[in-house]
């Protein structure tokens, strides 16, 4: 995904929150599409997806809130390339855009999927601690669409067999927090919500089984593969101890910036021993270059 500001999308504008439990701005369900999901050679690749979604977001103008949509998961939020975005980094360039003013200074939305998972210690409310604003999120998938759509899914509900993997293929629906409500687009057996009418990072991010064989095949000795592993699992699946793993593979194979994100998550933890660790290999990156801001800074505040 390509954000407008350097690294992120923006879009401003008011946000309609519907009777039930999903925020979402002019949803018209007309327009969600239904396409059947089990032909793994019609497959769009997650470039495509990508693509999709970029273009979604910048349709989406909310006209009283300052808004962004971006690539997240478990409370993190990443660039197009996959950098960790600290709170702080996106509070600096928030406060540094023409448009953070006015009206549009009282509240932020975050199309970012997670971004406000964790309560207290989520994405959405540091942000929030360091702009002084009010800031809404998704406490599970955001999902983007043209036109217009954005909303918040708590679950995705498949039609498929208990343990299967739905790869890249969208949901049928979502079931809505614990009180069983189910919110249902497409009913007919095979068949998903078209990517084409709405999309999260989650569905983009996704792998077929076919892919994380080969992936998890050439991960011992290509840090990308060993990285698409790793955003798979941290992205898609939220399976954190499993994408830790990848993560280190890719930094210790000498993938940037996957070395950026394990200083970020080692600084995260709080233990002192990983402080030095994350130390070295931010050292490590600034002599070779690499563009980033300084996460000590970062944590030293936070």
């Amino acid at each position: 995904m390509t954000f407008r500001s350097g690294w992120a999308l923006l879009a401003c504008s008011a946000l309609f929150v519907a009777p039930t439990p999903v925020p979402a701005k002019s949803v018209n369900l007309g327009t969600i599409g239904c396409v059947v999901n089990g032909d793994q050679g019609n497959r769009p690749s997650t470039e495509m997806l990508l693509g999709w979604l970029a273009s979604y977001a910048a349709g989406w103008n909310p006209k009283n809130d300052y808004s962004i949509a971006a690539i997240g998961g478990q409370s993190r939020l990443f660039t197009p390339q996959g950098r960790s975005i600290h709170p702080r980094e996106l509070a600096d360039m928030i406060s540094r855009s023409p448009t953070f003013t006015g009206k549009k200074r009282e509240s932020i939305w975050l199309a970012v999927s997670d971004a406000k998972l964790g309560g207290d210690k989520s994405y959405a409310t540091k942000l929030a601690a360091l702009l002084g604003t009010k800031v809404t999120a998704c406490s599970a998938d955001a999902y983007i669409g043209p036109r217009g759509l954005m909303m918040c899914g708590s679950r995705g509900v498949f039609d498929l067999a208990p343990g299967s993997n739905p790869g890249r293929s969208m949901p049928l629906g979502f079931a809505l927090g614990d009180a069983g409500f189910m919110m249902l687009f497409c009913i007919q057996k095979g068949t998903g919500i078209d990517p084409q009418s709405m999309l999260s990072s989650g569905v983009a991010f996704g792998l077929y089984d076919d892919e994380i064989a080969d992936l998890t095949e050439r991960a011992e000795s290509n840090r990308d593969a060993a990285f698409r592993l790793y955003q798979y699992f941290w992205i898609s699946r939220r399976e954190t101890a499993t994408a830790m793993v990848w993560l280190e593979r890719a930094a210790k194979q000498g993938h940037s910036i996957a070395r950026f994100n394990l200083a970020y998550e080692l600084l995260e933890s709080g233990d002192p021993a990983s402080r030095v660790r994350a130390e070295v290999l931010i050292a490590e990156l600034a002599a070779e270059g690499f563009a980033a801001p300084d996460l000590r800074a970062y944590f030293q505040v936070t």
